[in-house]
């Protein structure tokens, strides 16, 4: 009886995976992503934020589009965030990785690129972000309910991690 319900518990535990994988590929848009393409193969320089644990999926989706040899850089921190975003260029972009698109410096990030007509691109999982009516373009992936470890902010990144992967996909088909 015991390892029926280790094998339900995992199957469930797996399926939660499925379903935010399912989703992601459901809700992206391919026109987005090719007009996301499309501006960063014209931007002079990329600036990417994020902060907490999504800031892994960043500095990876940083790394990637350094070596496809984009001027590419990576922020986390809020007040290097807020000096650079003030400080853009309307052929700079900043593209954004955010859970919840609730974070408070990088709306202020937003809310800077537009000031100096910078391009702002959001990959998030909440369509009622602010961010969203911050941005040019935002691909928003789908993130499920239950939180692995309550009492901390740690919720799945599966989405952001296959909405950058399909980003990168697509620029290395047109990079070959």
């Amino acid at each position: 009886k015991e390892s029926n319900a280790q094998i339900q518990n995992m199957g469930e535990i797996l399926n939660k995976s499925l379903i935010e994988a399912q989703r992601v590929l459901e809700q992206v848009s391919l026109t987005t992503v090719l007009d996301i393409v499309g501006v960063l193969k014209e931007a002079k320089r990329v600036f990417v934020l994020a902060r907490g644990l999504t800031e892994y999926v960043a500095q990876e989706f940083t790394l990637k589009l350094q070596l496809l040899d984009y001027n590419v850089v990576f922020f986390g921190d809020p007040n290097i965030m807020r000096q650079k975003t003030g400080n853009l260029n309307s052929d700079e972009i900043v593209i954004i990785f955010s859970l919840n698109g609730k974070t408070p410096e990088l709306i202020e990030s937003a809310r800077n690129a537009n000031l100096r007509s910078a391009k702002v691109i959001t990959c998030c999982c909440n369509e009622d972000s602010e961010l969203i009516g911050l941005s040019n373009y935002n691909v928003i992936g789908y993130k499920h309910k239950h939180d692995a470890i309550q009492e901390y902010e740690v919720a799945s990144r599966v989405a952001l991690h296959m909405i950058a992967r399909i980003i990168i996909d697509y620029l290395v088909e047109e990079h070959i």
